[in-house]
């Protein structure tokens, strides 16, 4: 009886554990979430905690959500990693045509690959 009882608290405990570990790595990708883009910087670390990305922020959206910028993001998002895949229904909210730019490159007017792949929604 001993041996269950221990064993019963140890599972218990590392259910817990799973369990905050699976419900901190599902942040931000609840349908209809609105996720804000704070940097610049195309990065991707599979979360958006301390900073998010547009990169982070489309592929943590869920269907229906919305992507906004941060008012205090004034320079261009330069795109390092490649095209941003969008493959659910999903808004981008930017701050206007002379703020919020997204590019493939660092020369202005020279692309060198697409900025968005659309594959639905």
């Amino acid at each position: 009886m001993r041996n269950t009882v221990g064993l019963t608290r140890i599972f218990l405990a590392i259910s817990l554990v799973i369990l905050a570990v699976v419900s901190t790595s599902w942040q931000g990708v609840a349908e209809g979430a609105t996720l804000t883009v704070n940097t610049t910087a195309d990065g991707n670390d599979g979360e958006c905690v301390v900073d998010c990305s547009l990169r982070e922020a489309i592929a943590l959206a869920g269907s229906g959500g919305t992507v906004n910028f941060a008012t205090s993001l004034s320079t261009p998002h330069t795109l390092t990693l490649g095209e941003l895949v969008i493959d659910k229904t999903l808004t981008l909210s930017g701050n206007g045509t002379t703020t919020t730019i997204i590019q493939a490159s660092t020369t202005p007017g020279t692309a060198t690959s697409r900025v968005f792949n659309i594959t639905s929604g």
